[in-house]
């Protein structure tokens, strides 16, 4: 437990720094300023090698692009990839850093396909070609279709803040404490869209552990199931149609533009707790989707998984495998992180450990890799820049 404590105490240092600095080099310097030398950093962070499923400020992530890629280094991480939610803008800022100072950086977005618990990861493991495409006018479409989905989410996040200020007040969060559109944008470095999972980090700092409690509410992702989303549901559904269908045609778009896009399904648990459906019906959903040629792939290890879950996972990706001509590729290097902070109060999720706090069986995270990262980007065809 000391070296949990120790840990989480210098990743809140190294939070601090990334703030106030503005190179890798600094960031070195500034912990080396304080006492903590490469030897120190690496005997108290040992994360997994890779983690490709992250959220940049680009989306409802706090960091920039490039500060995620420095932090993923710093920990001695092989690969890193930027993941924003239904947004490519920070791609290039990343792939830059990381030939910078020397770590792999996938290209890739994470897909909202209008349906409850299913979102789908696009990686483009090419990244000259990735970055090459999105640069030139043959990415048009793609960046006006998520153009409006960003216009939307901007729209709805602000839409909804009155009833999440609501839900605090009538929680014992006092109106003096209310959430405001400045500190949204403060989160985002004055930068806009806005998106709708920042209130959930944000509103959960206002409740008190005894609220926590009575609401069973102890992290954003639930936060973001009990609050937010049911003040999603109450708005009108004017926005622009998202479905499976039209996530589908931006891939195959990207594809005919002679793209290599490998997809797959994130967090397959959110099908059984935000889609409701069973773990049956999550499987045959699964198999479903990539029979369609849907998903190329499956995120067998989340943050959110259990030892069970990740095994239950693997179990059908193998099966799949076993039954298809097509390629199946198992993702576990998935923390899905947003924000650097770790511990039980905050309920966030660190960058390469996933769950990291002072609970048994997270104090190193709970993170459960397979396999490597030379392994999965071999299969992938990762081509570095």
């Amino acid at each position: 437990m000391d070296d949990y404590h120790q840990r989480a105490a210098l990743l809140y240092r190294i939070a601090d720094l990334l703030a106030a600095t503005d190179s890798y080099d600094e960031l070195l310097g500034g912990l080396a300023a304080q006492g903590f030398t490469p030897d120190a950093v690496a005997r108290l962070l040992h994360p997994v090698e890779a983690d490709l499923h992250t959220h940049s400020n680009f989306s409802d992530g706090v960091l920039p692009p490039r500060k995620i890629v420095r932090l993923a280094r710093l920990m001695g991480m092989k690969a890193v990839a930027v993941t924003d939610h239904d947004n490519v803008s920070g791609i290039e800022e990343a792939v830059r850093e990381g030939s910078e100072i020397g770590i792999d950086v996938v290209a890739g977005l994470e897909f909202n396909a209008g349906r409850s618990g299913l979102e789908i990861l696009a990686y483009l493991p090419d990244t000259p070609c990735a970055v090459e495409f999105l640069r030139t006018e043959a990415s048009g479409p793609l960046h006006s279709y998520l153009l409006q989905i960003q216009g939307d989410a901007h729209r709805r996040t602000l839409a909804i803040l009155p009833g999440v200020n609501e839900f605090l007040q009538q929680n014992g969060a006092s109106p003096a404490d209310a959430v405001t559109e400045a500190e949204i944008r403060k989160w985002y470095s004055g930068q806009e869209p806005f998106y709708p999972g920042t209130l959930a980090v944000l509103g959960l700092k206002r409740l008190s552990q005894e609220r926590r409690d009575a609401l069973d509410i102890h992290d954003p992702r639930v936060f973001n199931t009990k609050v937010i989303t049911p003040l999603l549901k109450q708005l009108p559904k004017d926005g622009p149609a998202i479905s499976l269908e039209t996530v589908e045609r931006q891939v195959a778009a990207v594809r005919e533009a002679g793209v290599r896009c490998v997809t797959v399904l994130a967090h397959p648990i959110e099908l059984t707790t935000k889609g409701k459906l069973s773990f049956d019906e999550a499987e045959a959903l699964v198999r479903d989707l990539h029979a369609a040629g849907r998903i190329d792939g499956l995120e067998v290890n989340n943050s959110r998984d259990t030892a069970q879950t990740t095994a239950r996972w693997l179990a059908l990706a193998a099966d799949i495998r076993s039954r298809s001509a097509l390629p199946f590729y198992s993702f576990s290097f998935s923390s899905d992180f947003h924000v650097l902070a770790p511990g039980v109060a905050t309920g966030e999720i660190t960058l390469g450990f996933g769950n990291l706090d002072e609970r048994p069986g997270h104090t190193e995270g709970n993170l459960r890799p397979q396999g490597t990262w030379r392994e999965l980007a071999a299969e992938i065809g990762y081509a570095g820049a």
